[in-house]
């Protein structure tokens, strides 16, 4: 499989204001990645990492064309790679939210949460 050559994975397009532009730069981005991974299979080869940047970018312009366009936003979110991101926190969920959607589960699953006879929790 030939690599990406260096204008596909070098060059920076400029930010989309058209959402249906931005996501085939996306795609676009997404197959020259897949390109530079199966080539090289190493996460640090510079041609991976330039079109991991690309793909990140991409990305980005993506999800600002169509919060621009439409208000919405996608449910994603680029890593980049800090195993610390201050954006989220798994201490920062919602310990009532979690266990609500625990209860339901339980209930479409027909479990009954709850102490039963002698005071022990009932399960199934």
């Amino acid at each position: 499989m030939p690599l990406p050559t260096g204008s596909s994975w070098c060059y920076r397009h400029p930010m989309a204001t058209d959402p249906r532009a931005a996501l085939d730069r996306l795609f676009a981005a997404f197959e020259e990645h897949l390109d530079a991974v199966e080539t090289l299979q190493d996460d640090e080869a510079p041609v991976v990492l330039a079109t991991s940047d690309a793909l990140a970018e991409a990305f980005e312009n993506y999800d600002e064309s169509l919060y621009e366009e439409y208000g919405v936003d996608t449910p994603l979110v680029v890593y980049d790679g800090d195993e610390e991101d201050e954006d989220f926190e798994f201490d920062d969920l919602d310990d009532d939210a979690l266990e609500e959607d625990t209860v339901a589960d339980d209930s479409r699953a027909g479990r009954r949460d709850g102490p039963g006879p002698g005071g022990q929790r009932r399960s199934g």
